[in-house]
């Protein structure tokens, strides 16, 4: 069930009525439904989108750590797969900014406030700014699925520092590879600076749900 909070309009043809339940105001007037939302809102599409969101800020995408709860949110077939991730941003936090639904597709619009990128070069790239990504769903057996994973895992400052520390004792473990520890060392040191500029970091999730 949708939860909405602030000014709900439905529109339904040839009716024209208010209701007042429990605070929630309904006016119902006209050919078709439109929800306007003046406080924040969760639907099952956001919180399909804010767990997938989630798990791939916590690094489910890079690391295999709570993959298989990720795979659960896609509308894949079972042969289907993420390719294997050469290059990942870091972010501060998201937003969810828009849901537009028409039908059995959902369309969400993410905001990504990003403070680096670094590739398999492990040189870390400094450039802050915010990034819309579009994530469209599909209804199947009436649950909401992702049709596609968002290009580049967009993994937190932790993340990143998690992953790269278990990278660089799986290659001590080897023996060998100490130019690339050595470069994997520095992008850890890079990233330790960048947190230390931007220490607070949140997610946070505003409503505006519209028709596409």
């Amino acid at each position: 069930m949708v939860q909405l909070t602030g000014l709900v309009v439905i529109v339904v043809t040839g009716m024209k009525k208010m209701i007042n339940a429990k605070n929630k105001y309904v006016l119902l007037i006209g050919a078709s439904i439109l929800l306007f939302s003046t406080g924040a809102f969760s639907s099952p599409i956001t919180r399909e989108v804010e767990k997938y969101c989630d798990l791939d800020l916590n690094g489910a995408r890079i690391s295999g750590i709570n993959y298989a709860e990720m795979r659960k949110l896609m509308a894949w077939t079972e042969d289907q797969d993420e390719p294997g991730w050469d290059c990942f941003r870091i972010v501060a936090d998201y937003k969810i900014l828009n849901e537009k639904v028409k039908g059995p597709s959902a369309k969400v619009i993410v905001e990504y406030n990003v403070l680096a990128h670094f590739c398999s070069n492990y040189e870390l790239d400094r450039n802050k700014y915010r990034e819309e990504i579009s994530v469209d769903l599909v209804k199947k057996n009436n649950t909401w699925k992702i049709k596609k994973y968002i290009l580049y895992p967009r993994i937190s400052i932790e993340a990143a520092l998690t992953y790269l520390n278990n990278k660089v004792n799986i290659l001590k473990g080897s023996g060998e590879h100490e130019s690339e520890i050595s470069k994997i060392d520095q992008l850890i040191t890079n990233i330790i600076k960048l947190k230390q500029l931007n220490p607070s970091t949140h997610r946070d999730s505003l409503g505006d749900k519209s028709q596409l």
